[in-house]
């Protein structure tokens, strides 16, 4: 749960910031609201990926998948932080967003998305194909 909650909120997230800019503004507050949630999750995702995968024992090709793996997951959550930066400097500006600004923050939740499904790409590949199973507290 406490990987596939992000990948779940940062769908979410992306969903209410074109509901946010359909409604001009409507949803400002939920917007922040969940691209705090997401960059929080993953940071607690990405770090709990890094600790269990000292324990794993995978051939060459699958290092290198888990290699990809954490490098999409870190990438993921170095995009969603600048993501966030912008929505609290929006937020705390209390002024009309630019429209070059709401297209930077598209793009980048887009490339936060391509690297968290390029991150759960590769998670199964992990678990489907190397047969990595994570012990179950």
């Amino acid at each position: 749960m406490l990987v596939h909650f992000p990948i779940a909120i940062s769908v979410i997230a992306f969903i209410f910031e074109v509901l946010d800019f359909l409604t001009k503004g409507k949803f400002k507050n939920t917007t922040l609201l969940f691209i705090s949630i997401v960059v929080l999750s993953s940071i607690f995702a990405v770090q709990s990926g890094n600790i269990e995968s000292q324990r794993l024992k995978l051939s060459d090709e699958g290092f290198k998948v888990l290699t990809e793996h954490q490098e999409s997951a870190t990438y993921s959550l170095f995009v969603f932080g600048i993501v966030f930066m912008l929505k609290l400097y929006v937020f705390l500006r209390s002024q009309k967003t630019s429209s070059f600004l709401v297209f930077v923050l598209f793009f980048l939740y887009l490339v936060g998305l391509f690297f968290i499904f390029k991150t759960a790409y590769s998670g199964a590949e992990l678990v489907f194909k190397f047969g990595v199973v994570l012990k179950q507290s």
